[in-house]
């Protein structure tokens, strides 16, 4: 109906919702990224998009938890974008939610504020979140009476949790120097071998050719173009003069570019943990990030869950996260990998990591930067 409205009045819109499948997704986000002006979206587009090509989000419909409006609007406030954004929420005038809505996020951004923190879903995101705002607002619309005295406790409730949520940020950014010999044994890593095997694998399969010299290789690669005298790995005892070739150089990173994150025939493990809400269901991962700088190497971990009902909720990654560390889970089978939701967070994983790559890129020169799945696990809560 809304469409229609638009429509008859000269806009050119697409609409997007949870129904459609990936193409019909991309066939949408490509026309709203051309010329099409306006884009109507259910829930769906709150995840998943890269929108910074526009810069003003209408919130038709409000929801009453305002990590999803945080959601939406980061689709649009993001790397890239070029305007201020602009964004305006539809309200009920002198209505009890019009009243809850206002009040509880300027407290909410208050308390965020003085403890350094973004936005609230850096510090709230699981479903128990969703349905504790659902019912802040119900009884508020019910009780209209007793509205302050629910908010107050509910905005005293966020205030312990987000202080929580500061302590433990700043244990984990404690660092520890590495000591010389764990230094030595890093160095010592076999990436350059794994290297050397993916390479020249590659090439006796696309017609190139590998020819081993002593110390080194000459290559030719399927497009003609050579490389002679170069190795994967050198011994500093060894006086050889052959060119290293690294993961930053660009014909690995055409090779490894067409090296699917996932096999579609790798086996994911099922495991179920405790002591998490009971509706906790989806698929959690932990990825890493290897920038490549021009003396260095820097190396980023985090973890994603993405929930059953299609949300990615960073919050609960790291309550999973921190309870597969204290092995509290067990292992119930096995699947097979499920590709299209593991492009979809692999789509995230990448969105959310450009965010911090890019405070790395604005000191320092990154000639490369990749990224892959360290672990890969279906997670459910235990009925106990």
């Amino acid at each position: 109906m809304l469409q229609e409205f638009l429509t008859v009045r000269g806009y050119s819109v697409v609409s997007l919702n949870g129904t459609m499948n990936l193409d019909d997704r991309r066939e949408v986000y490509k026309q709203f990224a051309g010329p099409v002006r306006i884009m109507i979206s259910t829930e769906a587009g709150g995840e998943g998009l890269n929108l910074q090509f526009c810069h003003i989000v209408v919130n038709y419909d409000i929801p009453w938890n305002p990590m999803r409006l945080e959601q939406r609007i980061g689709r649009i406030d993001r790397i890239g974008q070029q305007h201020d954004v602009k964004v305006f929420n539809f309200l009920f005038s002198g209505t009890v939610e019009e009243r809850v809505h206002q009040i509880l996020l300027e407290k909410l951004m208050i308390i965020l504020q003085d403890l350094g923190f973004d936005k609230i879903g850096d510090v709230l995101d699981s479903s128990d979140s969703e349905r504790r705002f659902d019912d802040l607002y119900l009884q508020a619309i019910l009780e209209p009476e007793r509205v302050e005295d629910r908010l107050n406790k509910f905005i005293s409730s966020f205030s312990e949790i987000a202080l929580e949520e500061k302590k433990s940020l700043s244990l984990l950014q404690i660092t520890v120097a590495l000591d010389t010999a764990t230094t030595e044994e890093i160095s010592q890593n076999l990436l350059p071998f794994w290297l050397e095997i993916m390479v020249t694998n590659y090439l006796k399969s696309h017609n190139g050719k590998v020819i081993k010299e002593l110390y080194s290789y000459n290559i030719a690669w399927d497009d003609g173009f050579t490389y002679e005298n170069v190795t994967f790995h050198q011994d500093p005892s060894e006086q050889v003069s052959s060119r290293m070739v690294t993961f930053s150089d660009p014909k690995i990173q055409s090779i490894y570019r067409q090296v699917p994150r996932v096999h579609p025939q790798q086996s994911i493990p099922h495991i179920v943990i405790q002591n998490i809400p009971r509706d906790i269901a989806g698929v959690w991962s932990l990825w890493r990030f290897v920038i490549h700088l021009e003396d260095e190497e820097k190396y980023l971990s985090f973890s994603y869950f993405l929930h059953k009902n299609g949300k990615m909720l960073l919050t609960t990654a790291k309550t999973i996260g921190e309870a597969i560390a204290r092995g509290e889970f067990s292992i119930i089978s096995e699947s097979q990998a499920d590709l299209k939701t593991c492009e979809i967070i692999e789509t995230e994983v990448k969105s959310h990591g450009e965010d911090h790559i890019h405070d790395i890129k604005s000191k320092n020169k990154i000639n490369a930067v990749d990224f892959y799945p360290v672990l890969i696990v279906n997670v459910e809560a235990s009925d106990v």
